[in-house]
């Protein structure tokens, strides 16, 4: 117990300096936490927590990312995983939100490391979204409860027009059973040191 408050002391100093001293005053906001929804929506939703650069590295190089990747961040929040992603050869980089001030916050990031044009964001809500056949890589960071990942799930599995062959992966995979009820085949398994929780990559078939 006594380790684990330690680990979570040093992650908020580093974010807590990440934020004032490599983004606050660059105008960015990547890493500060928002829990508004979860509480908003009595944990249907669960706001924004961003992923570690580091442990996002691990993912990418797991995945093995190629211009044939199309990348849909899931709950994308204020962006951080996206702007990670933009640093590999994914042919497309897209994240939805539902929450209006963190999509502005999001695009404001980009547009200042002039990354607008490489990462689309928009504000929709997920079960409404009516375009993930144009995608094969889907990225969850816990964003709701099950009630809507499940219904998300059976969006995307039953859109696949294209790129039969799809990835979903999962960072704190609380919802792991509902990719595994749709056929999902767990590819990989990583751990973030940082955060101490798994991510689960998940190979699916349309």
């Amino acid at each position: 117990m006594a380790e684990s408050y330690i680990k979570r002391i040093r992650r908020y100093g580093k974010y807590l300096f990440e934020w004032i001293f490599k983004e606050k005053i660059h105008g960015l906001d990547f890493t500060m936490r928002d829990a508004h929804l979860l509480s908003e929506t009595d944990g249907r939703l669960h706001g924004y927590s961003k992923t570690d650069e580091a442990h996002a590295k691990k993912i990418f190089e797991a995945l093995g990312v190629d211009k044939e990747k199309r990348l849909l961040d899931v709950g994308c929040g204020k962006g951080a995983f996206l702007r990670e992603a933009s640093k590999y050869p994914f042919g497309k980089i897209t994240g939805i939100e539902i929450d209006n001030a963190l999509v502005k916050t999001a695009k404001k990031n980009f547009e200042i490391l002039n990354l607008d044009k490489r990462v689309s964001i928009y504000c929709t809500d997920a079960l409404k979204f009516e375009h993930y056949n144009l995608f094969n890589v889907f990225y969850f960071f816990n964003p709701f409860d099950k009630e809507i990942m499940t219904e998300v799930v059976k969006k995307i599995k039953d859109s696949r027009e294209h790129y039969r062959k799809y990835y979903i992966i999962l960072h704190n995979p609380v919802c792991a059973e509902v990719i595994e009820e749709n056929g999902g085949k767990l590819a990989e398994k990583l751990y973030d040191e940082m955060k101490s929780y798994e991510t689960h990559i998940y190979e699916c078939e349309g």
